[in-house]
């Protein structure tokens, strides 16, 4: 069993260990060939009101040429009644394309800005990194010897968001989030109500 395997094998694991079977499992495959190719897989959580979409071979592909300690995979929660397989392979592919080890590395508290709007969103073009996802602390980290596996959420915001999170930082930004009774996991939401 090649390295490559074993790691996808850990985090298929670590997938059912929280989420259960998955129900859903495609292949993405960019055709300009910048991506690694990785697969995206789905369940259905919260008493079957979520959507999660995860990655599945960004932790051993994006990172072949990457010291070995540290890697991501991605998870995307969306309301059941919202999901949609190409927002989701849109999203999870944009995040799987950040460059590794360069001073834009992906990790809890940066954003991502999207070419355009994503489709459905009321305009939201910026995706916030998080580790917040998942009622347990235990999901966000997988070690496996040396290897840590971070297993971090995304979530579509806007700019006006954005510039929130800027000035008051990820944990304010959480916090107003819940105090204005906001399902970050409603695609269509509108923008946060900020003072």
């Amino acid at each position: 069993m090649t390295m490559d395997t074993a790691i996808l094998e850990a985090v298929a694991a670590h997938y059912r260990r929280f989420f259960g079977a998955y129900d859903e499992s495609i292949d993405l495959r960019d055709p300009r060939g910048h991506l690694p190719d990785f697969r995206i897989r789905s369940w259905k959580v919260r008493k079957g009101k979520t959507r999660v979409y995860g990655t599945l071979g960004n932790s051993s592909a994006a990172y072949a040429e990457m010291p070995f300690a540290h890697r991501v995979e991605f998870v995307f929660p969306v309301r059941e009644s919202e999901s949609d397989i190409s927002l989701a392979e849109r999203i999870l592919g944009a995040a799987c394309a950040v460059p590794r080890g360069t001073a834009g590395e992906v990790g809890g508290g940066h954003t991502i800005q999207l070419s355009e709007p994503l489709e459905g969103t009321g305009g939201k073009r910026r995706l916030l990194v998080s580790p917040s996802f998942a009622e347990s602390e235990e999901f966000q980290t997988l070690v496996l010897e040396d290897l840590h596996i971070d297993f971090l959420m995304l979530v579509p915001i806007f700019e006006s968001e954005f510039a929130y999170l800027r000035r008051y930082g990820e944990a304010e930004f959480w916090q107003a989030l819940a105090a204005d009774d906001v399902d970050f996991t409603d695609i269509a939401r509108g923008p946060l109500r900020v003072t």
